[in-house]
């Protein structure tokens, strides 16, 4: 968004919660737009604020990613924990209780939120996601195998999500269904980061010259893109 727009766009909320204070939509809008370009104490202000007139779902889970983010760890815990009783039917806050554990070398109490978050809501594709990268990562169960293929199933549109699923396929060994889900991903949103790792495996494959070809075209692609840039 350019400053332009963006200004506009934040006048115009601001205009709204004069005339509509307990507006909670109008608020929260207003904290991503701000939390986006860098005002994340703003933000946080107006997600609290939110929260004082009544639960809001999404501003309590973007205010706890902002504690955590901020090193208060303990205030995000209780704000997730929260979460889970109000809003019992949401994945997103178990997981999250989950990568906080995780980070805080507690694998056992991270496996016990990830289940969880999986209970509350079993089509959450996200959850088994990130349930897949932290069993690949600490190389538990099956590695993430089957959560992952929940995952790309729940999610098929979802390009990022097929390229993570397809690090976990590549980290287990499995290099033709990890070259299919890197595929996946670029036919769904073209990125040179996933066109790079499917280069790369390629090479691994001994498949040298077709990732020759192609590692050609990116770097020509990319030359021709930071040429434009100094422009």
């Amino acid at each position: 968004m350019q400053s332009g727009q963006w200004s506009e766009a934040r006048r115009s909320f601001e205009r709204e919660l004069r005339e509509h204070p307990n507006n909670q939509k109008a608020r929260y809008n207003l904290a991503l737009l701000l939390e986006e370009n860098g005002h994340s104490n703003d933000a946080t202000t107006l997600y609290r604020e939110n929260l004082k007139i009544s639960w809001h779902f999404p501003s309590a889970i973007n205010l706890a990613r902002l504690l955590q983010a901020s090193g208060n760890s303990d205030a995000a815990i209780d704000l997730l924990t929260r979460a889970t009783r109000e809003s019992p039917h949401e994945a997103t806050p178990w997981y999250l209780l989950a990568e906080i554990a995780d980070s805080e070398s507690k694998p056992d109490l991270a496996e016990q939120h990830y289940r969880q978050a999986l209970k509350a809501d079993p089509a959450n594709g996200y959850a088994h996601l990130r349930y897949a990268e932290f069993q690949s990562r600490r190389a538990l169960a099956d590695h993430g195998l089957d959560e992952g293929k929940k995952a790309s199933q729940l999610l098929p549109e979802c390009a990022a999500c097929w390229r993570q699923y397809g690090d976990i396929l590549l980290k287990s060994g499995e290099h033709h269904q990890a070259r299919v889900a890197y595929q996946r991903s670029l036919a769904i949103q073209p990125s040179w980061q996933t066109r790079q790792k499917l280069i790369d495996l390629l090479h691994t494959e001994g498949q040298t010259e077709q990732a020759n070809r192609m590692q050609r075209a990116l770097d020509a692609w990319k030359k021709l893109h930071a040429d434009k840039g100094a422009e």
